[in-house]
Order: structure tokens, then C-alpha cells, then sequence
């Protein structure tokens, strides 16, 4: 699945949508294409092809619903991201600079870097210890606290992203499939008339 860019959130929905947008564009008008990768490529795209408009509106409207949520997330995600760093930076005088998710959880369960460093002694964990340029002290535990909120939500966000993520690449297998379905249907169930029966005689073969 793929993962979050924590320093840029908007570059890796932007090339998804230019991805699909630019395959749409080169490969709609080709009708020598199987209808089953273009609608691997944009759902919906190879039952349009294949006359099912009904099921080729389901699939994109799936499609549209899926990319606007994951770019408004994305949005969402990053503001919040930027909100607990820049609370963490006043209440707590932390360097935002280069700092990895580990960090925010620490930051987020001891009131200063001091309290850390001595547990993980206690447990011999030196190479756990943060030095005086990654230091922490927060002025009041309720605010510890209250960042500690802010950055589970927004992990919480995050995971919501790679499912959206996951779905929208569900919906292009799941739109694939249908094609494949809708295409045996119509070239594998054909109607014979006997002429040698008396009356009509009709069979299907699937």
C-alpha cells in the first residue's frame, strides 16, 4: 500500500490524479485497447465501452468520491500535522527541524527530555537517549497532554489515508473484474436455432 510523504502530503495524491488523468486522456479514444485494462486504468471507463452506462457512472461516481475524500484528508492530515509541531513549539520550545514520528509520540509522554533519559537508563537503553539539541520541557502537564491528543488524531488520519488509498485501488480491480464478467456474457452465451427440430429449439451455451 502506499505510504504517507509526511514533508509533502499533496505530491503523492497529485501524481496518482495527473497518472490516471494522463492515461485516460492517451488511451480513451484507442478501441483497440481491452475494455478490461481501461478500466483497470479509470473505473468505469471499459463498461462505457462496452454500452453499460449505468454501471460505468456507478464505478466513476465510486471513483470521483474516493480521490476528492483522499485529497481533502490529505489536506486535513497535513494541517494537523502542522498544528501539533507548532503547539509542541511554543508550549514546549521544541525544534521542529528533522524530527522523526518517534520523536512526536516521546515529546507526547514525558514532560521533558530529562524524565526520558533517565527511564531509559534505568533500563539501559542508551542508545534510546536524546541529546540537549533534541530537548523538550513542557510548561504545564495539560498541555503535554493536549499534544498528545492532537497527534494521535492526527495519526488517526493518516491510517484513514491508506485506506482510502487501498480502496481506490479496490474499486480498479473490482471495476476490472466487472468488465471481464460483463465481456464473457456478451462473446460466451450465444442462442441456437435447430432447423432440423420440429418448431423452435432453443439452447444456450455458456
Amino acid at each position: 500500500m502506499l505510504s504517507i510523504n509526511n514533508n509533502n502530503p499533496f505530491m503523492v495524491i497529485k501524481k496518482i490524479f495527473i497518472l490516471i488523468l494522463f492515461n485516460c486522456l492517451v488511451f480513451s479514444n484507442n478501441s483497440t485497447l481491452n475494455p478490461i485494462l481501461k478500466s483497470a486504468i479509470l473505473p468505469g471507463l471499459g463498461q462505457l465501452e462496452l454500452g453499460e452506462k449505468k454501471r460505468s457512472k456507478v464505478f466513476t461516481l465510486v471513483e470521483v468520491t474516493l480521490l476528492a475524500t483522499c485529497l481533502g484528508s490529505y489536506y486535513f492530515s497535513d494541517k494537523q500535522i502542522k498544528n501539533y509541531k507548532s503547539f509542541s513549539a511554543y508550549h514546549a520550545g521544541v525544534n521542529i527541524s528533522n524530527k522523526n514520528h518517534k520523536y512526536w509520540v516521546d515529546i507526547g509522554n514525558y514532560m521533558n527530555y530529562g524524565d526520558y533519559n533517565l527511564e531509559h537508563l534505568r533500563f539501559r537503553e542508551s542508545e534510546d537517549l536524546y541529546l540537549s539539541d533534541q530537548q523538550w520541557s513542557w510548561d504545564l502537564e495539560i498541555n503535554r497532554k493536549k499534544f498528545k491528543t492532537m497527534r494521535i488524531n492526527a495519526d488517526i488520519t493518516k491510517r484513514r489515508i491508506n485506506f482510502i488509498i487501498g480502496s481506490i485501488i479496490i474499486n480498479h480491480i473490482v471495476s476490472s473484474i466487472d468488465v471481464y464478467y460483463l465481456k464473457g456474457l456478451k462473446n460466451n452465451t450465444s442462442l441456437y436455432i435447430d432447423p432440423e427440430s420440429k418448431g423452435l429449439n432453443f439452447r444456450f451455451e455458456f
